[in-house]
């Protein structure tokens, strides 16, 4: 049963991950932002990812969260700092940063984990005799962190909220919750098996993406909650199937991290902006979105094999994931 979940999991994070690399691609090589390329890949790749992140994650207290931590936090300081560095810029630029150079995902990763660690500790579910009980208690807590986010958006001073990411905290702490409980309560099989939540899912998100697109931003919540639902219905929906493409994108979803802290430095490198002037120029957004695709695949793989290098080196190995090979 685990060989089975994994299998849909691994190929959805290979596609958010190649995903992201499109939309990194078409903002910095080829220049362009805020259009339909940008805006699609934007809307469900973090959003889907982060609900992953609260499907795979096990009950954690605070010795797991403790121990867990560094794979977190020192990929992000190290491989982080050293891409802020080589942009030219200081460390305080980078502490200083919501965006934290990119490396955002795993420090929001962090917080969110250490939130559910604390909320574990001091919960003690099965002093709770009553099922229905056990839930309620779930929401509050899921509704309370977000709305202290939403105090802390509104009120923070600009340092505490750059520093604490808060804008992305707030933006996709309900896609986090959301895969936690949904591993608690089963609803990944309640989707797959109810064909009606996943059709009224796909038209909510094609809908309010549309919307989303032609200049409506403040819906990106919802649509970013609503992607969700389709892809974890097609994915899950082909468990079993294992053609060479699904073969292909669970290999690069193994290797998520890996691609995700090195493709920066590729990204970062090439310059494509004459092409992208000419996209924007004709509009030709799909054109646009063969050539970031025909670049993403590549970089991924080239990730793969620089964390094949680095594997050879134990010590880096370890400074750069926190753990042993």
């Amino acid at each position: 049963m685990e060989k089975i979940r994994l299998a849909y999991i691994d190929r959805l994070k290979g596609l958010c991950i190649l995903a992201v690399i499109i939309g990194h691609f078409a903002i910095w090589p080829l220049g362009l932002d805020d259009d339909w390329v940008t805006l699609f890949v934007t809307s469900f790749h973090m959003p889907v990812f982060m609900f992953l992140s609260g499907l795979v994650l096990s009950t954690p207290d605070l010795s797991k969260c403790i121990r867990k931590l560094p794979h977190f936090i020192l990929p992000m300081l190290f491989v982080g700092l050293s891409l802020t560095l080589y942009n030219g810029n200081s460390p305080k630029d980078f502490i200083l940063s919501s965006t934290k150079s990119g490396y955002w995902y795993l420090w929001v990763l962090s917080i969110f984990y250490i939130l559910l660690s604390i909320f574990n500790s001091f919960y003690p579910q099965k002093s709770i005799k009553v099922s229905y009980l056990i839930s309620l208690v779930d929401l509050v807590f899921g509704i309370t962190v977000f709305g202290v986010l939403l105090v802390l958006k509104m009120f923070a001073t600009e340092v505490i909220s750059q520093f604490l990411s808060i804008d992305q905290c707030f933006a996709l702490w309900p896609c986090f919750y959301i895969g936690y409980m949904a591993k608690k309560y089963s609803m990944t099989d309640y989707i797959v098996k109810h064909q009606g939540v996943a059709t009224i899912g796909v038209l909510s998100y094609i809908i309010l993406f549309v919307f989303y697109v032609t200049g409506i931003r403040h819906l990106y919540m919802i649509v970013a909650i609503t992607s969700i639902v389709p892809f974890i219905y097609l994915f899950k929906k082909r468990n079993n199937s294992k053609t060479r493409i699904e073969q292909e994108l669970s290999r690069i979803g193994r290797k998520s991290l890996d691609i995700y802290i090195y493709h920066y430095f590729i990204v970062d490198s090439i310059s494509l902006i004459s092409v992208g002037k000419w996209i924007r120029l004709t509009n030709n957004i799909f054109l646009e979105g063969v050539i970031a695709l025909f670049f993403a695949i590549p970089i991924a793989y080239l990730c793969i094999i620089i964390a094949k290098i680095i594997k050879n080196f134990p010590l880096l190995y370890r400074i750069v994931y926190g753990k042993s090979i």
